[in-house]
């Protein structure tokens, strides 16, 4: 097998390998996964895989590889059944080292490289928090394995999907820092601001006859600054866990100060709204988000959406034009990093990013634990939508902040309390304000 080096061969390599091997054949990997005829057959290959390998490790040896194989050879099933059941086995003889092979990390995936999926509620927790956490969250929105069989992945491993081709998919190790959500987890909505139009002012211009807007900004920048910090400080008084600002809510010089500060060690995940990065004028920039933990940061999430509005014509009686956020282009870091850890999986996108139909089936492709959306949109439907899609599978969190006229912050959880309590909560509010709300959707005083 190619993923042998050195007569051993890591354990996620061989599971990827026979992934791939299922893959090849899908339709028939399908066909055969669903047919109760095969079942007796299925179980004695399971047996025989299972006979032939030593103790769980993390490397398998060519010893262990040939019995492997042979057990797989004597099957007369068709090879992707075949090869689907020895990853499954090999998930469940070692698939709590799968995690330890992504501690490298890798700054873009490729098609049909293997991914880890981190299980919920995370693996890291003793059995009795385990179960407060599902009973703090109530009737589960989903059970995903009876939706969608794992014809095509294991529990705790899944191949690079075609998707990635499109967008960069980064995975980044952030251990010791993402903790796994616990029964106290609080989720944090900090509605900075209500009006865009009284609220903020941006540079509109024209380049190579292109209509393009950027370096949107609060209008007082004084006033902005007491607004971010009676925000951080009120979630840190309500001992939120998760704090999500809205898009564009600062300035690059706020964000630093806010960084350097020492305000946000407290909170142990933040995604701090974002800023237009200082740009020469009429130039492209980045509209970028800082993602920290307990003040670490981890990473800086840049959008890469293009955005565009409906605006005013050049002077006035003039047509109104498309103009179009004047973002960088750049097809190499177009995308969005996976930050993982053995016990939770976080994605940060900006506004329009999750507005992506394709994005939002990528996101739910790669199964996070928790996704955080800084926002300035006046339509919010669709990231209700998002919320209620990635409650169901892959049964993660979704929290959103907003600058809106409809809803400025939107929780979703992967379970509900009672039926008058649906997974996705919405708010409003007429002046700034912080929701906090626990695992089940109630909000915290």
């Amino acid at each position: 097998m190619p993923c042998v080096l050195d007569e051993l061969a890591h354990v996620v390599d061989v599971t990827a390998a026979l992934l791939r091997v299922a893959n090849a054949t899908p339709a028939a990997t399908s066909a055969d996964f669903r047919d109760a005829a095969l079942a007796p057959e299925s179980d004695r290959v399971r047996a025989a895989v299972l006979d032939r390998l030593p103790a769980p490790a993390e490397f398998v040896d060519a010893e262990a590889l040939s019995g492997l194989a042979a057990a797989l050879a004597i099957s007369r099933l068709r090879p992707g059944l075949t090869a689907l059941i020895g990853a499954h086995v090999l998930d469940a003889w070692a698939g709590h080292r799968f995690i330890d092979f992504f501690r490298d990390g890798r700054p873009r995936v490729q098609v049909g490289d293997p991914l880890p999926v981190i299980a919920f509620p995370s693996a890291t927790l003793p059995p009795p928090a385990q179960k407060a956490v599902l009973r703090a969250l109530g009737q589960p929105t989903s059970r995903p394995g009876n939706l969608t069989p794992l014809d095509d992945r294991t529990p705790r491993l899944r191949l690079a999907p075609p998707e990635v081709a499109r967008f960069r998919i980064g995975l980044r190790w952030a251990e010791p820092h993402l903790d796994p959500v616990a029964p106290a987890w609080r989720f944090a909505a900090a509605v900075t601001n209500r009006v865009v139009e009284d609220e903020f002012c941006w540079q509109r211009y024209h380049h190579g006859g292109r209509p393009l807007f950027y370096e949107v900004a609060p209008r007082d920048v004084a006033a902005q600054r007491a607004r971010l910090h009676d925000a951080i400080d009120e979630a840190v008084r309500r001992q939120a866990t998760v704090l999500v600002l809205p898009e564009l809510c600062a300035t690059q010089a706020l964000a630093d100060e806010l960084t350097t500060s020492g305000r946000l060690a407290p909170l142990p995940l933040v995604a701090l709204g974002s800023f237009h990065e200082a740009t020469a004028p009429a130039t492209p920039g980045r509209n970028r988000c800082r993602v920290l933990a307990r003040g670490v940061e981890l990473i800086t999430h840049d959008k890469f959406s293009d955005f565009h509005l409906e605006d005013a014509g050049d002077a006035p009686g003039e047509p109104a034009v498309r103009r179009h956020e004047h973002l960088i282009a750049d097809d190499a870091t177009a995308g969005f990093d996976l930050l993982i850890s053995a016990a939770n999986a976080v994605v940060v996108l900006i506004c329009k990013d999750a507005l992506d139909a394709r994005v939002a089936a990528l996101v739910q492709e790669l199964a996070p634990t928790v996704v955080l959306v800084p926002a300035m949109s006046p339509k919010t439907r669709p990231f209700e939508t998002l919320a209620e899609r990635l409650a169901d599978v892959p049964q993660a969190f979704t929290l959103v902040a907003a600058v809106t006229d409809e809803h400025a912050a939107i929780f979703g959880r992967p379970g509900s309390r009672r039926p008058d309590a649906p997974p996705v909560t919405k708010r409003t509010c007429s002046e700034p304000k912080v929701f906090v709300f626990d695992l089940g959707g109630g909000e915290v005083d």
